[in-house]
């Protein structure tokens, strides 16, 4: 793709505009084309661990006291979370190795293994495209470093915490 619609919304009254066409470019003005279906990676195998070098700038942890939290509970991987948004960046260092895995699935086989209705949706489904690959569409821009709101919020929500990358998530344990 080389361009995305997009709508300018007033959202004190809830209204829309018309949709607008949006060129995709890079830092010389020249248009990019956008694969929108990475492939899927694996987590790491061993992954760094340490501290996130960029939890100090996630001012919203200190406002709900997560480290007093994170004292007691910082989430388990037998809690899966869907965030329903703009897709997620399923190869960001802070998710590859949070995201859930759905195990009744075999990846690329064209098959709907565990029988939901949805063929190969190893890490969920993105209606919008009726595919396998809900991925983050946004995340390939990086404007500003923004990831994509989907993948910004699944990073709120359970970013890996300890892997001396990034950020971490509320629940940094969570899948």
């Amino acid at each position: 793709k080389t361009a995305y619609e997009i709508k300018e919304c007033d959202w004190s009254s809830d209204v829309c505009s018309s949709d607008l066409t949006v060129p995709i470019l890079d830092n010389a003005g020249q248009a990019l084309v956008v694969d929108d279906n990475p492939p899927i990676q694996t987590p790491d195998s061993s992954p760094a661990r340490g501290p996130d070098p960029q939890v100090g700038s996630q001012w919203g942890l200190a406002k709900i006291s997560a480290q007093t939290a994170w004292s007691t509970q910082r989430g388990s991987k037998n809690v899966i979370v869907a965030v329903i948004d703009t897709g997620v960046d399923y190869n960001h260092e802070d998710l590859r190795g949070a995201m859930w895995r759905n195990p009744r699935e075999i990846p690329g086989n064209g098959l709907d293994d565990d029988g939901n209705g949805f063929v190969d949706d190893v890490v969920g489904w993105d209606f919008a495209d009726n595919d396998a690959l809900p991925f983050d569409k946004m995340a390939q821009m990086r404007i500003e470093g923004n990831p994509g709101h989907g993948t910004h919020c699944s990073g709120v929500v359970g970013g890996v915490g300890m892997n001396a990358l990034g950020i971490s998530g509320v629940a940094p344990n969570i899948s």
